[in-house]
C-alpha cells in the first residue's frame, strides 16, 4: 500500500508546496494514514518535502476534522478514504444498499449518512 501512496503522491504533485485546502486536506489525510502504518514522522516527511513538525502538525488537524466530521474535509478526502481504506473497511454506499436485507440495515445507512460518513 505505501508504494500506491507514493505513486499518488507523485501522480498529484502533493510534494509541491501548496497552501491550497483540497491538498492540504489530501496530505494531511496521507500523513495519518502512512503513520498509522508505522512510518516515522521524518520518513513520512521526506515523502512530501516536508519537515517531521510539519507531519505532526498535519496530522493534529487531520485529527481534529476527521474526529468533528467536518463535512469539508470529508469531502475531499473522500477519495483518499475510497482508494487506500476502503479494501479493509470502508465500503461504497452504492454496494452497502444493494446488498442490504432488512429495514434495520437501511436505517443504520441512513444514519451513517445524516453523520456525514459517506
Amino acid at each position: 500500500m505505501i508504494e500506491e501512496i507514493i505513486e499518488y503522491i507523485n501522480v498529484n504533485d502533493l510534494k509541491a508546496k501548496s497552501r491550497y485546502r483540497h491538498v492540504l486536506y489530501k496530505r494531511y489525510y496521507l500523513y495519518n494514514l502512512l503513520r498509522n502504518n508505522g512510518l516515522s514522522l521524518s520518513r513520512i516527511g521526506r515523502m512530501f518535502n516536508q519537515t517531521h513538525a510539519t507531519v505532526l502538525h498535519g496530522i493534529a488537524n487531520h485529527n481534529v476534522w476527521y474526529k468533528a466530521k467536518d463535512p469539508i474535509y470529508l469531502l475531499h478526502t473522500r477519495e483518499l478514504r475510497e482508494m487506500f481504506v476502503a479494501r479493509q473497511y470502508y465500503t461504497p454506499l452504492r454496494t452497502k444498499i444493494l446488498e442490504c436485507d432488512d429495514i434495520k440495515t437501511l436505517e443504520k445507512i441512513k444514519n451513517q449518512i445524516k453523520n456525514n460518513y459517506y
